[in-house]
């Protein structure tokens, strides 16, 4: 944490919930998810050999590792609030000589005014407890053109396609001490408060994202075919089911970018 900053309570059990997971965050359950979602978010990102970039809550330091593959002579930071995360990233960058990794809030990023070239959070911004002050700081950091790429669930999914982000959020908070999901409207309002231009959203992963929309238009059309033969109505729910189950954490989370103005 930055010097003078003191987690509240909810922040401490925000911490010591990621910090358990730290040992097993990479190769877990959710790991192949995760790794979906980090692979499209660094396309977005599209970055090159001298590129700077900061990874906010980057946890044990997955994507800023892929990250390296590409931007070898560039300066790659990450930051998170759980020194066990933390440790791991260290441990598992050995070797990486361009990579740093430290404790730090992202409400007070230890970095000078435009440092870096990118920006990103992958999968963490929902725990943000001050989301408007975390954009700022990464604005703060950004050079002038740089831009900013935060992974998050929004929701639009059906059956929740308006609200999903609040299905999230009570889903979310049955395990994780402090959740606030943002629906799509929601970033894209965030990043034109925080002076951004060049606002885009993408979804998690394209492949899923094509996958999943085609089960579910195939599926309401079956629906609506079982009205002259019956046994489409069986056919139209198993492939609705297919659909949802194949895409939903992929068509509830969206990538968000924006551009520093020059």
């Amino acid at each position: 944490m930055s010097v003078g900053t003191r987690p509240d309570r909810k922040q401490q059990k925000t911490i010591a919930f990621f910090s358990r997971w730290a040992k097993t965050y990479e190769g877990g359950p959710l790991d192949g998810w995760f790794s979906t979602v980090y692979r499209e978010a660094i396309r977005s990102v599209d970055p090159r050999p001298t590129d700077n970039i900061l990874d906010v809550a980057c946890g044990t330091g997955k994507a800023l590792r892929a990250m390296a593959a590409t931007s070898d002579r560039g300066r790659l930071a990450g930051v998170d609030l759980s020194d066990k995360m933390i440790e791991e990233a260290v441990a598992k960058a050995d070797g990486i000589p361009n990579l740093e990794f430290q404790v730090a809030d992202a409400n007070q990023l230890p970095f000078d005014d435009e440092t870096f070239d990118h920006v990103t959070v992958m999968n963490a911004f929902h725990h943000f407890p001050d989301q408007r002050k975390a954009v700022q700081e990464m604005v703060r950091v950004l050079k002038k053109g740089g831009t900013i790429h935060i992974a998050d669930i929004t929701g639009h999914v059906l059956p929740f396609p308006l609200v999903g982000h609040k299905v999230w959020n009570w889903i979310e908070g049955l395990y994780a001490p402090q959740v606030n999901s943002l629906s799509r409207s929601g970033f894209r309002t965030l990043f034109q408060e925080a002076g951004l231009e060049d606002i885009r959203q993408l979804p998690a992963s394209q492949a899923y994202h094509r996958c999943g929309r085609y089960w579910l238009w195939a599926a309401a059309a079956l629906l609506m075919g079982g009205y002259y033969w019956p046994p489409l109505f069986a056919i139209g729910a198993a492939a609705g089911l297919f659909g949802a189950v194949v895409s939903f954490p992929y068509l509830s989370k969206t990538i968000t970018t924006g551009r520093k103005k020059s």
